[in-house]
């Protein structure tokens, strides 16, 4: 195998991210790709756990989970960090270990922090050979996306990149040159024609707010705050998984014209036909 592409289904951009590599080097024939989700060989607690409590801590106590993304960032702790999190990466995922082992590939693309740190432990180690490239799909490089052992590491950012050689990473090791999208983002110029498509309004300045795939964030109190600009503005919402929420807009009396989404495969539709995006800190957005 040439290359093995890894994500996770914890947050949709971890796998977006992983597809759009995988779609361009198969647009290039570079070579036999392979797209994995690292949950799929993780033990069955963890593949259900794994997605849930992240889903949960950012949606309901954000709070806490701001807490423990910044302790757990901590230069002076971050020895024991590493050191629990290989034992229990080892013991959520043996599976995935088994597999990387096996598969042997040339280049091992990873998009997702727990697959980088247990496959720049198997290179520590010598059971593996392969080239690990981390793609740090967050705009800040917190600690777990760095681990020994990993060959190069692809940032959104020179502000990324700085992040990274805090953390003692070599600068030629890091290449800040974006995270990866589909080419299907390029500016297509066709505001005016997908505006028509989704039924927008033509003439009006167009706000599009999206908050991920889990679909959290003050939409609602967003919305009544456009509303302020009647008359002149118009809104198009996607709301990710979260039908509570889609199912809540869709029914809601607005003074400004409100286009409601769910999950969609369309985006790139959208942003073209917007001209300004509000939506929650993510890299791949």
């Amino acid at each position: 195998m040439d290359y093995l592409l890894v994500y996770g289904s914890c947050g949709h951009g971890h796998k977006r991210a992983a597809e759009y590599l995988a779609e361009e080097l198969n647009r290039r024939e570079c070579g036999t790709v392979e797209l994995v989700d690292f949950l799929d060989y993780a033990t069955p607690f963890t593949k259900k756990a794994y997605p849930f409590v992240y889903k949960f801590s950012v949606t309901y106590i954000p709070w806490l989970w701001s807490i423990g993304f910044k302790l757990s960032d901590i230069k002076a702790i971050n020895p024991f960090i590493r050191f629990v999190r290989r034992i229990y990466n080892h013991i959520s995922a043996p599976g995935f270990e088994r597999f990387v082992i096996r598969s042997s590939p040339k280049t091992i693309i990873l998009t997702h922090f727990f697959a980088a740190e247990a496959c720049a432990a198997l290179k520590r180690t010598g059971k593996i050979k392969s080239n690990i490239v981390t793609v740090v799909t967050d705009s800040i490089a917190h600690c777990t996306w760095v681990n020994r052992g990993t060959d190069q590491y692809i940032g959104l950012s020179d502000e990324t990149k700085k992040g990274l050689i805090a953390w003692g990473i070599q600068e030629s090791k890091i290449n800040s040159f974006g995270i990866p999208i589909s080419r299907v983002f390029a500016n297509q110029n066709k505001t005016q024609e997908f505006r028509v498509k989704h039924g927008l309004d033509k003439s009006l300045f167009t706000v599009l707010l999206t908050s991920g795939s889990f679909g959290i964030g003050p939409t609602e109190k967003i919305l009544k705050l456009m509303e302020k600009f009647e008359g002149k503005m118009q809104a198009v919402v996607v709301c990710g998984n979260n039908k509570k929420l889609f199912d809540t807009l869709s029914t809601g009396q607005y003074k400004i014209p409100v286009k409601v989404f769910p999950f969609i495969k369309f985006m790139d539709e959208l942003m073209e036909a917007a001209d300004v995006l509000v939506a929650k800190p993510g890299g791949l957005t």
